[in-house]
């Protein structure tokens, strides 16, 4: 951290960190704006081309071993306990070869690669530009059917409330609470919600009146 940062700000709900932010950044939570889904199947929604790498996730124990290591790791060693799976022979011979001929430039190349660490760099950009583009694409779709920025929220709830609000009727009544003098019309309130489950046909809705469509809802 720079002199005069300060120390950064951890907003966490459950186990997850929502939020990070510090005087000069503010880190979100890209799944905060998405429903529940693969990373494949995000870059899929939004038609990115994904050009992710493979990393031996269980090999290495240590910073240091990693960049002590400059031979690229055996098929067997990218196996993963966690999914009880390995990279298919073809990903693997592909990220071999390519290893082994940035390996072998000479000093100095844009493109050398002395160690698995620079694999490992090189590995985490392969993962974060497809998603950048696949956000843009996102937060654009924000932007054109419900004029929000996304990036001033800080999940998906809250872009929803904000463009809900902006329909709002400012000639109607504030929804407030009832005092206890008056539960009797709270009570009378209460008697007549109908509700139920709600099914919604499309996940792209126009809710500005302009568009002149219409929500169809099961009650």
């Amino acid at each position: 951290m720079r002199n005069g940062d300060q120390f950064p700000n951890f907003f966490k709900r459950g186990n997850q960190y929502t939020t990070i932010q510090t005087s000069c950044y503010n880190l979100l939570d890209c799944l905060k704006f998405t429903s529940p889904c693969r990373y494949a199947d995000y870059l899929k929604q939004w038609n990115i081309k994904e050009s992710k790498g493979v990393f031996p996730y269980e090999l290495y124990n240590s910073v240091e071993n990693i960049m002590n290591a400059t031979e690229f790791p055996t098929h067997a060693e990218f196996y993963s306990r966690l999914t009880c799976s390995n990279i298919s022979l073809d990903d693997y011979n592909w990220a071999r070869n390519e290893y082994n001929r940035r390996y072998a430039l000479p000093e100095g190349h844009v493109e050398k690669m002395s160690s698995m660490m620079d694999w490992l760099k090189w590995y985490n950009l392969q993962d974060v530009e497809p998603l950048v583009k696949a956000m843009e694409r996102s937060f654009k779709c924000f932007y054109d059917y419900f004029e929000q920025d996304a990036s001033t929220f800080l999940s998906l709830p809250g872009i929803a409330e904000k463009a809900l609000y902006r329909n709002f009727d400012p000639g109607c009544s504030y929804i407030y609470s009832f005092l206890q003098k008056d539960n009797d019309i709270r009570a009378l309130h209460r008697a007549k919600i109908n509700g139920g489950i709600v099914n919604i046909f499309h996940r792209n809705v126009y809710i500005k009146v302009k568009y002149n469509l219409y929500m169809f809802f099961y009650i």
